[in-house]
């Protein structure tokens, strides 16, 4: 749903120029990142220049960026880095998925070079490509992998679909939120703004369901959508052929506040109303004003977890932040939303009791259930399997490159903070972006940890931030100095030294006002 899927960028493609930034040979990704950053802050309505590279074939897009849904003055315009065909040496497979279930511990850090009768293309930028469309275009498949394991020796394994869990609840499906450019949705007359009321002669439908079923690319699929308001609402019958395209992430964006239907070429918001409560369920078990119904508005859960040992079995793949919601309450909105909680949920084990808060409209009474994690009859669009993300290093090859590429980063280090300065004084840039030094230990711990390369690398940008900001024209400042100096050249005599004693005693009360700033800052951003 964001910028980039809007407007129809594929996967496997280079980014080699964003705005007026260009590197035909490796541009980094947190290069990219600021750019698309700074160009939002700038101005949130124009379009950023971005340019691909597929091979011999150049693509051009201009991408509107797009606000975080988790920090709305982030911007962003929806391209990820690329996922790695080798499965990760600490934890190859999710636990409680099934790949946890024939992935083996000579499997960690194994290779995957192909699946059922496709061989992957080792020399692409994104080998994984045909593997990871083929997992979230047909979740009801099982699929044959093969592998080179550490030790060089081949291994085959079946891996077979993972049944979807629930607590016994579906969800009602949102309004048509963005269309993918050309896409079969945007041609069949879609609009932006439709709510889908049936999917051929289905008319119970829910945010899950086309998601988690298997693309039928040879079948036209016929969509009923209800458009408009009051009088003008109206029923649209469209008929959307499936089209075939590379599908690497899941359906349900990274935020958990989107899905979208690719081959279809549309997405929207699921809801947390509940559209069907599932029979032979807990949800079900009981009639009457203690039961979740439908039309009900899921507000919170809390996870009561059957033993120390469940618990432990998904501790170390969450977050202190969501084990932390799962336990004492999650607050289902906009930092987190229902589909980073489904994705969650298939991490618990069957039988795992969940305590539902809902609010039932129009009186707003609020109604509390203990429900049961289940399997469901459907297929989940994940499998389990842990891929490491593509990485590459630029090193430089002799002295003479070595000092290009540092008077390089140097240069873009000091042009970075010249612009965050000019959009600081023109209101741009809101003051929880200003940091000071809690925050900078914060950074230079988060980049220690990725290697002494990473490290330097952010000495060199608060190298050129303490530069500029200590040649600024403030009195106290060396900037302020230079300042004073300067006036004696022109003047031919000192300046008035009660007077620079005066300005440099404001000077002082200004850095002393502004550390005082920033360390309340830092404060507040760590609450």
């Amino acid at each position: 749903g964001g910028p980039a899927w809007q407007a129809g960028v594929q996967p496997g493609g280079k980014v080699v120029a964003v705005g007026t930034l260009e590197d035909d040979s490796q541009l980094p990704f947190s290069e990219m990142q600021l750019k698309i950053m700074e160009a939002g802050i700038e101005s949130s309505e124009a379009a950023v220049p971005v340019r691909l590279q597929y091979g011999d074939d150049t693509r051009e897009y201009q991408l509107v960026t797009q606000a975080s849904p988790i920090e709305p003055d982030r911007r962003m315009i929806g391209i990820q880095s690329p996922t790695g065909d080798t499965l990760f040496s600490e934890l190859p497979a999710m636990p409680n998925s099934v790949a946890a279930d024939v992935v083996t511990d000579e499997d960690a850090g194994a290779k995957v070079v192909g699946f059922d009768d496709q061989t992957l293309d080792a020399s692409a930028i994104m080998p994984i490509t045909p593997l990871l469309s083929r997992i979230h275009t047909a979740p009801s498949q099982p699929i044959k992998l093969r592998l080179v394991r550490t030790d060089e020796s081949e291994h085959s394994m079946t891996l077979p679909p993972q049944k979807a869990k629930d607590f016994g609840i579906q969800f009602k499906i949102g309004p048509i939120k963005a269309l993918m450019q050309n896409g079969p949705a945007e041609k069949a007359g879609m609009k932006v703004g439709d709510q889908i009321i049936s999917v051929g002669d289905d008319a119970n439908i829910d945010a899950y369901q086309m998601v988690l079923a298997d693309v039928q690319y040879d079948e036209p699929m016929n969509i009923t959508v209800q458009r408009g308001e009051g009088d003008s609402r109206e029923e649209v019958e469209l008929s959307l052929t499936p089209q075939r395209i590379e599908q690497t992430m899941t359906p349900v964006s990274a935020f958990g506040e989107m899905m979208s239907v690719d081959s279809l070429g549309f997405a929207y918001e699921p809801t947390a109303v509940a559209s069907e409560v599932i029979s032979g369920t807990d949800a079900s078990a009981a009639d009457g004003n203690e039961t979740i119904q439908v039309g009900d508005e899921l507000r919170e859960i809390r996870v009561q977890f059957a033993s120390a040992k469940d618990r432990e079995s998904i501790e170390d793949e969450l977050s202190e932040t969501a084990m932390e919601a799962l336990t004492e309450g999650w607050e289902i909105g906009p930092t987190q939303p229902l589909g980073n909680l489904m994705e969650t949920i298939q991490l618990l084990p069957n039988g795992t009791k969940i305590i539902a808060t809902a609010i039932r409209p129009p009186n707003g009474t609020v109604v509390e259930q203990t429900l049961t994690v289940r399997q469901s009859d459907r297929f989940w669009y994940d499998r389990g399997l842990n891929f490491t993300p593509v990485e590459s290093i630029r090193k430089a090859d002799s002295l003479g490159m070595a000092l290009a590429l540092g008077v390089s980063e140097a240069k873009r280090r000091m042009a970075d903070v010249g612009r965050f300065l000019s959009m600081l004084v023109r209101g741009k840039v809101k003051a929880k972006f200003v940091g000071g030094p809690i925050r900078i230990a914060q950074m230079a711990s988060h980049q220690a940890e990725k290697g002494l390369s990473a490290q330097l690398m952010f000495l060199t940008m608060l190298s050129m931030n303490l530069a500029i900001l200590n040649f600024l024209p403030i009195p106290a400042l060396d900037g302020g100095h230079m300042v004073f100096l300067t006036a004696e050249l022109i003047r031919g005599k000192k300046v008035d030294e009660a007077m620079e004693m005066r300005l440099t005693f404001v000077g002082v009360l200004a850095l002393l006002a502004l550390m005082i700033f920033v360390f309340t800052n830092d404060i507040l951003n760590l609450l």
